[in-house]
């Protein structure tokens, strides 16, 4: 349930959570996770920024242009509280046959850090944002978060403040053109499809996905979604079964 970055210089950072020793997965401790793309780890170790000390979740990430700043979100945090002892980060109550879902709550807030932070602090906290779960940014370094529970993507300038905010049911993805603006939104809860916006949120094109979650693993396993805006014409992946759409398409 999350998305990674890749930089220009060859890094790969994702959330990695570390889970206790039991058979089914328990909240533990998130970190960023670094890594090369050609599988070499970093002189200076793999595991980075604290994303949170108890959760059962990635998160979605995104970079801002420089690639200096890195800003995450749909962290999901355990509503226990507690750890096991002994165990730096494992919640002992979260052992539930693979449930840790029902054992955590979305927390509604986009964070920011930079690549040697230790900590997340928290990225235009003055904007109510309910459930964001997914993160994108425009070549301008605008921040676009997709609002699952409010139906709406937000739009916030680099400094925090609202930009914009526009309505769309049940998004789920976001992604942000950094040439032409335009916004692509996974958006529907158990049916799925993709709609393309305009950079002022108005509609262009919409395309039905036969994605349908199966019974039983909604909303644990939902279907992720990436942009390749230096092909031409660009190209979306979507995973859950595997898609790849051309942007041509979505005209």
């Amino acid at each position: 349930r999350q998305r990674g970055v890749v930089t220009r210089d060859g890094r790969l950072a994702f959330v990695g959570v570390q889970e206790g020793p039991s058979s089914y997965a328990q909240a533990g401790e998130a970190r960023l996770t670094v890594v090369h793309t050609d599988g070499s780890v970093p002189p200076d170790g793999v595991l980075k920024t604290l994303i949170h000390p108890v959760t059962d979740t990635g998160a979605a990430l995104a970079l801002s242009p420089d690639e200096k700043t890195i800003y995450a979100t749909g962290v999901r945090a355990c509503i226990h509280g507690a750890v096991q002892p002994g165990v730096r980060g494992i919640c002992k109550e979260c052992e539930a046959e693979g449930q840790t879902w029902d054992h955590t709550v979305p927390k509604g807030f986009v964070y920011r850090f930079g690549w040697d932070d230790a900590q997340m602090t928290t990225f235009a906290k003055e904007i109510p944002l309910n459930e964001p779960v997914s993160v994108a940014t425009d070549k301008e370094g605008n921040v676009y978060v997709a609002d699952l529970a409010d139906d709406r993507v937000v739009v916030l300038k680099p400094d925090g403040a609202l930009l914009n905010s526009f309505k769309v049911s049940k998004p789920q993805r976001i992604e942000v053109h950094k040439k032409t603006g335009a916004i692509y939104v996974m958006a529907g809860e158990k049916d799925t499809g993709i709609i393309k916006l305009g950079p002022t949120g108005n509609v262009v094109a919409r395309l039905a996905l036969s994605i349908r979650a199966a019974a039983g693993f909604w909303p644990i396993r939902r279907p992720t979604m990436a942009l390749d805006d230096s092909a031409e014409p660009a190209v979306l992946w979507v995973a859950g079964p595997l898609y790849r759409i051309e942007d041509r398409v979505l005209r």
